[in-house]
């Protein structure tokens, strides 16, 4: 972990509860099997005492297991890892999983994530695109999201991919949505829906 990256983590690991943080890592977008135990180890180093969590399911049928939903009605914070954003919307959407998730979120839970972790925050998500500074029709296609905001629309790798266009084409496409890119190494900090940092 590098210093930008250890700057956010700490973010989140206070606003979760700090040193007492009961944290969840969700690494479902990932193909790579050793994601979540990495990330619960950098959470580990840097504080947390409750050892963090992490659910290693990787298929729909699994999504809804006692345990699984346990570990979610107690997580203070809930880490969504990288990879490709339609693995977790594919493997959580429409279950008891997914509604205890977003049932964490509103008792105030804190949802973090990076990369796919962050594009699926949106009811609206940036599911497919192209790179480009202009926005011109089919640079982006859309899918439901877990829908943390609908005020929203959110963009990873932002500069570093070229997403200006296709963010914009998501804006006008999806009328009275404000859309947020994100850089890497830099966070979007949304509070009650209404203040964004």
């Amino acid at each position: 972990v590098d210093d930008e990256e250890s700057i956010l983590f700490k973010e989140f690991i206070q606003r979760a509860g700090g040193v007492k943080a009961r944290i969840v890592v969700l690494p479902q977008a990932s193909v790579v099997k050793e994601t979540g135990k990495g990330y619960c180890e950098v959470f580990k180093k840097l504080g947390v005492k409750s050892k963090p969590i992490s659910l290693e399911f990787r298929e729909r049928k699994e999504a809804d297991k006692k345990k699984h939903l346990e570990a979610l009605r107690s997580a203070t914070g809930i880490f969504i890892t990288g990879g490709t954003q339609m693995r977790i919307t594919s493997i959580f959407g429409g279950t008891d999983f997914e509604q205890e998730l977003l049932a964490a979120y509103k008792r105030g839970a804190v949802v973090a994530g990076t990369s796919a972790g962050t594009a699926v925050m949106s009811k609206v998500m940036l599911a497919y695109g192209k790179s480009s500074a202009t926005p011109r029709e089919g640079i982006a296609r859309f899918s439901p999201g877990l829908g943390f905001t609908d005020k929203i629309i959110f963009d990873q790798h932002f500069r570093q991919r070229d997403r200006l266009g296709r963010l914009a084409y998501a804006i006008s496409m999806h009328p009275g949505n404000y859309g947020v890119g994100v850089d890497e190494n830099t966070c979007a900090i949304v509070e009650d829906d209404n203040r964004i940092t």
